[in-house]
């Protein structure tokens, strides 16, 4: 005698497990860098043989101010230099990828805005005159 599982058993056993895995290319979001599969080996012998170099893949949570939003982004350590230089959203723009495909929230709470207590004390002042004080 042999068990079987209904059909919904086995529906649903093949979509929990299968549907969860996602497997990537291990290229960089921003740039679209990949691995070098032109590389050699040189042994002592002067005997050349392929190899590849790899590219050296982050994980990262980087917040996007124009965006409002936290953005994660698998990227490689040569991108993130870029982006430490010219901003996010540059160089976003200067390889055409779109940020919104990889936030991690909706984006609609306000930046938060630090209010100086010395400076909301003042009601108005005019600059017009410059021998006046501050009323």
């Amino acid at each position: 005698m042999v068990f079987r599982y209904p059909q919904q058993f086995n529906d649903l056993f093949q979509q929990s497990f299968r549907g969860d895995l996602e497997m990537r290319e291990r290229k960089c979001d921003i740039s679209g860098t990949r691995k070098n599969s032109k590389a050699m080996s040189v042994s002592k012998s002067n005997v050349h043989t392929h190899r590849t170099q790899h590219v050296n893949l982050q994980t990262c949570r980087l917040w996007w101010p124009e965006g409002n939003k936290f953005v994660r982004v698998r990227i490689s350590t040569r991108t993130l230099k870029t982006i430490k230089k010219n901003g996010l959203h540059k160089t976003a723009q200067k390889y055409g990828v779109n940020l919104n495909k990889f936030s991690l929230s909706s984006g609609t709470a306000p930046p938060k805005v630090k209010v100086d207590s010395e400076l909301s004390s003042i009601d108005t002042i005019d600059f017009n005159d410059a021998g006046s004080t501050p009323i």
